[in-house]
């Protein structure tokens, strides 16, 4: 009977854990959705349970950045919120910053996840050349890219980059000049997919299709010349 009574107790208790069982949540709460590359990103977070505001010794936060292998910080700033930061040194254009809250007891147990998207500013530095040189013979070129993000690009002899189509960035790119000898400038132009920077550089090339001549002016054509060679 005693042994019933204490299964029944045990049954009940488990119900009302059930019922009242702690809800916790984690949530990225800053509003800055961009970094500029070498800057310190800088997370608040609100650690609740129940929906309340909570500060215990039983919990522990993580966070971590997949793409990035840079140590992340945590500070506590003020009753159930928390501060994390890291250095921003991946080029990478978007990075997710994930958060993890645990029990402290062994083995941890998840209570809570949030992540953040970040987008990374990285200062435009592109440029691009000509592979076969200032000086060339035919109309089909290649332009040779260097670019420091995965850019959409698009050139043209025209500086308004009238009928242009953005393409995907290639660190090559052939390109066809306009008919007509002499010089030629070409403008590129770079857009960043997600911040929609946009960068224009441009460069010369003298386009020459005309064989050079040759001619005899001595000896007169029709004479003959002789000599003698050791």
């Amino acid at each position: 009977m005693k042994k019933i009574i204490i299964l029944v107790m045990l049954s009940i208790l488990s119900c009302v854990n059930s019922v009242y069982a702690a809800t916790w949540s984690v949530e990225v709460v800053s509003d800055k959705d961009a970094y500029v590359l070498g800057e310190k990103a800088v997370f608040e977070i609100e650690v609740k349970k129940n929906n309340k505001l909570v500060r215990e010794k039983q919990i522990i936060l993580e966070a971590t950045f997949p793409d990035s292998n840079n140590p992340v910080t945590l500070e506590h700033i003020i009753w159930g919120r928390y501060r994390f930061s890291t250095q921003l040194t991946d080029v990478s254009e978007q990075q997710i910053f994930n958060i993890s809250l645990f029990q402290n007891n062994k083995p941890k147990k998840l209570l809570a996840q949030a992540a953040k998207t970040i987008t990374l500013i990285v200062e435009i530095n592109n440029s691009f050349r000509i592979k076969e040189g200032n000086y060339v013979n035919k109309n089909e070129i290649t332009l040779l890219i260097d670019s420091n993000l995965n850019y959409e690009l698009m050139a043209s002899e025209d500086p308004l980059f009238a009928d242009c189509d953005w393409t995907a960035y290639a660190p090559e790119m052939p390109f066809v000049l306009s008919a007509g000898d002499g010089q030629k400038i070409i403008y590129l132009k770079f857009r960043n997919k997600l911040s929609q920077q946009e960068q224009i550089e441009s460069n010369q090339v003298t386009l020459d299709t005309m064989p050079p001549q040759l001619t005899i002016i001595s000896p007169v054509q029709g004479n003959i010349v002789t000599g003698r060679t050791n």
